[in-house]
């Protein structure tokens, strides 16, 4: 009699299935956890869920080494903010947490190098002024990550310590970001200047790969104006974004920047303290970066209350760029003159507001700036702020409701600002 199938006993393999997965396989599983593509800068960055990650590298120890690879691809060391590299987040609460999570950050470094050659970019900050002792661990972080392509600062101590890093070991950053700016905490130390701004010349010439650099307010000194400055031509080949403000910039030190990063796309200098840049070197520059420039800002604290350029205008050059979509100008760098018969690819335009009433008469000419999209205005300068001369309020107010009409009739989008 033949027994019923039910009952034919059979062997079943414990083998662990997972096991014999290629690791292809895992990194597509690990990929299934991002979620949109976050742009840092100009630069879009993968996103991943650390709390997906976490649960993934407890499934297998291969996939946990995966995981872990891509928990510790973006990192930051911050105090409760929303926003930053993305990636495996390190929040502190208290300046001695901040210490702490530095300290354990860097032994598991240490210990574990296959972790140290995964962190990509690394963004450190706090709600509080930096102790010099964060400065030490973040200056010993920064060099076990040997693949290491964004750096982010907000606050740091010791210059001499951190600048040889940011020389020696940071060879293969696309991205750096560095600000001075964090709340007053009593008992802190106040950030140091990481020196002139010949300084940074040198440091961005350490760079050969960099495409983007932000440097904030009263991170490198003013220096005395130089007519030349050491430099090796297009030592930073490509170099696409740079923001550079400081509270005074030389013309010859902008055309240092040309000849170091001539293919720059997206520029924006802001003298935060001082008067309209000016001068030949600045003109230079400009030449230089005439068939790369998308979009342009030149800009400074008194131009805000009128100060227009000393310098003569750049009409010429700056109709001479064909990619040029956005400009921003302290009054004086352009008359109203070229607009109307140039800037046929200008898709937005920053209007300085002594210029104002003279814009409306462009605009009044229909085949004048024909891509224009969008019109940025602002409000007259506070007089206890600003002293101004010339135009009162009333007769400017007059002029932007002309501005408005204009940018309704030609579709254009009308922006106010406000201070």
């Amino acid at each position: 009699m033949l027994r019923s199938r039910r009952h034919v006993s059979t062997s079943v393999s414990t083998e662990n299935y997972f096991s014999r997965l290629p690791n292809e396989v895992l990194e597509r599983i690990v990929a299934m956890t991002r979620t949109q593509e976050y742009e840092w800068m100009y630069i879009p960055t993968l996103f991943y869920q650390n709390s997906e990650l976490a649960q993934l590298s407890l499934v297998d120890r291969r996939l946990r080494i995966i995981a872990q690879r891509q928990l510790y691809r973006h990192v930051y060391f911050d105090h409760g903010s929303s926003h930053g590299i993305d990636g495996h987040r390190f929040d502190g609460t208290k300046p001695r947490s901040i210490r702490r999570v530095l300290s354990m950050f860097c032994r598991t470094l240490r210990s574990q190098q296959y972790l140290a050659s995964a962190a990509r970019t690394i963004s450190y900050g706090t709600s509080h002024r930096s102790r010099r002792s964060e400065t030490i661990l973040l200056a010993q972080i920064v060099p076990l990550c040997t693949n290491l392509t964004g750096l982010e600062i907000r606050g740091w101590i010791d210059s001499e310590l951190f600048l040889p890093i940011l020389r020696q070991s940071c060879p293969r950053l696309t991205r750096f970001k560095i600000t001075c700016k964090t709340l007053v905490d009593e008992g802190a130390e106040d950030p140091e200047s990481l020196g002139g701004v010949s300084v940074f010349l040198e440091l961005l010439q350490c760079w050969k790969d960099i495409q983007e650099v932000v440097v904030d307010d009263n991170v490198f000194e003013p220096e005395e104006r130089n007519e030349t400055y050491p430099t090796v031509p297009n030592s930073c080949p490509v170099l696409r974004s740079l923001t550079f403000k400081a509270r005074w910039i030389h013309d010859k030190e902008v055309e240092a920047l040309s000849i170091i990063a001539p293919s720059i796309r997206y520029l924006h200098l802001d003298n935060t303290d001082c008067s309209p840049l000016s001068g030949d070197g600045l003109a230079v520059a400009l030449e230089h970066w005439s068939q790369s420039l998308v979009s342009l800002t030149i800009s400074s604290m008194d131009g805000l209350a009128g100060s227009t350029c000393p310098s003569p205008t750049f009409n010429d050059i700056l109709a001479s760029m064909p990619r040029l979509r956005d400009l921003k100008l302290d009054a004086g760098y352009l008359s109203n003159k070229s607009l109307a018969h140039g800037f046929s690819n200008l898709i937005g335009y920053d209007v300085p507001w002594p210029e104002v009433s003279s814009l409306v008469t462009v605009l009044q000419n229909k085949d004048s700036l024909p891509s224009l999209c969008k019109i940025t205005a602002h409000p007259f300068p506070n007089p206890y702020l600003y002293p101004v001369q010339g135009e009162d309020k009333e007769e400017y107010d007059s002029s932007l409701a002309l501005l408005q009409e204009c940018c309704h009739q030609r579709k254009i989008n009308y922006v106010q600002t406000v201070f």
